[in-house]
């Protein structure tokens, strides 16, 4: 069973913690919807969703992978990320990264229209 949010750490290609904002307040892009339980059965899947706003001034770095740590979990996995794919940039908006609860559906991550 899970319940809650993923705890998501973007690093650097030095394995550094890049400096973003992490919120579960939904955005345009990702639910803001209240964490529900989800029942996972042996072998089964869940999901999470994460959005970032793009960067309108030059980028400083780019995140090439992400720790993971599941609700009620400590030990973190490491997921790395297509090559230039999140970028990290002073601009307040730019610095924010938005999570969203673990879901029995990845479309269940995503807003709703």
């Amino acid at each position: 069973m899970l319940d809650g949010y993923p705890s998501i750490v973007l690093l650097d290609q030095s394995g550094h913690e890049l400096p973003f904002t992490y919120n579960h307040n939904g955005d345009q892009m990702i639910t803001a919807d209240p964490p529900q339980e989800v029942r996972l059965k042996v072998g089964g899947a869940a999901y999470f969703a994460f959005n970032k706003y793009r960067c309108d001034v030059h980028p400083l770095a780019f995140a090439a992978s992400m720790r993971v740590t599941l609700p009620g979990g400590t030990t973190a996995r490491t997921v790395h990320l297509p090559r230039h794919l999140i970028e990290f940039c002073t601009e307040r908006p730019s610095r924010i990264v938005t999570v969203s609860p673990i879901e029995a559906r990845l479309d269940d991550a995503a807003a709703q229209p």
